[in-house]
């Protein structure tokens, strides 16, 4: 392969290249040259990489210090490949989005996950969907993220978390101050697990502006309608601004004007949710 030098992305998805093809990217292309290379996207998905191609990316990425983006969803890695990978993220300071989705990664590779959450603030969006890694590689990833300061997107769905990893997504969201956007569609918990992450969850982070817990049909529900149209006015009042506008310090002069610009589009339980939390808002001055 030649030095990529000059080249911004390379995509080679849907190309059987497996562990020797990466291993041939990592000695012939000078990926792992900071100074010759300027490869900003690469895309891996499908191609049939294993373990020891995980390994070999991980060194990439340790030494790399231009790509931003790397997609390969849909290969083999398992919780080796993973692990070598989430060693390099905390030192790389470069890349911003990942897609690791479909990768046979287990409970082990998961705790690896967490570990980088924790010490890695420039991952800006990370997908892991349908990685069975359970109620212990979730709580392992909630952990990390609690401690995370960089990550506003991630995606979590078909990975076999229940009740225990609906706790621990609880708990990060009372923790989290920068995610927007958490997917955790199509996992194994229950109406209970649901309720947990909104109304203890949900209810005290600030900063989510798009939560998918999956389908809220009646079975889910279970007579409990108001579950959905929760979820929907905590992610519109925290859209709003809810950790300013449930602050003491709010300007109560403020209040009418935001009753002028707002009160058209929220619905009456958001306008009394703000006025519970911060009853001062109801004392303003012409």
């Amino acid at each position: 392969l030649p030095r990529l030098s000059k080249l911004l992305k390379l995509s080679l998805s849907h190309n059987p290249i497996g562990d020797r093809g990466i291993i041939n990217i990592e000695k012939y292309s000078g990926l792992n040259d900071k100074k010759l290379s300027s490869l900003a996207m690469l895309e891996l998905v499908g191609c049939e990489i294993g373990a020891e191609g995980g390994q070999s990316l991980g060194r990439i990425l340790e030494m790399n210090a231009s790509i931003i983006q790397l997609n390969m969803h849909n290969n083999c890695i398992g919780c080796e490949g993973m692990a070598s990978i989430c060693g390099a993220l905390a030192l790389n300071v470069t890349l911003k989005r990942l897609n690791v989705g479909d990768n046979i990664i287990c409970r082990e590779g998961a705790i690896s996950i967490g570990h980088a959450f924790a010490r890695n603030d420039t991952l800006q969006k990370v997908v892991l969907n349908g990685n069975r890694f359970g109620d212990k590689g979730a709580e392992a990833i909630m952990e990390g993220l609690a401690l995370n300061t960089g990550l506003t997107s991630i995606s979590i769905q078909k990975c076999d978390i229940a009740g225990r990893g609906a706790k621990a997504c609880a708990k990060m969201l009372m923790e989290n101050t920068t995610l927007k956007i958490l997917d955790i569609y199509d996992n194994i918990f229950d109406k209970e697990g649901t309720e947990i992450i909104v109304r203890k969850g949900l209810y005290h982070n600030y900063f989510l502006e798009g939560l998918d817990v999956g389908d809220l049909d009646d079975d889910v529900l279970q007579g409990d309608e108001y579950l959905d149209d929760e979820i929907d006015m905590y992610l519109r009042l925290n859209i709003a601004g809810r950790r300013v506008l449930r602050d003491n310090n709010f300007p109560s002069a403020l209040w009418p004007y935001f009753m002028e610009r707002y009160l058209s589009s929220f619905q009456s339980d958001m306008i009394f949710y703000l006025l519970k939390e911060n009853p001062a808002l109801c004392k303003h001055h012409k």
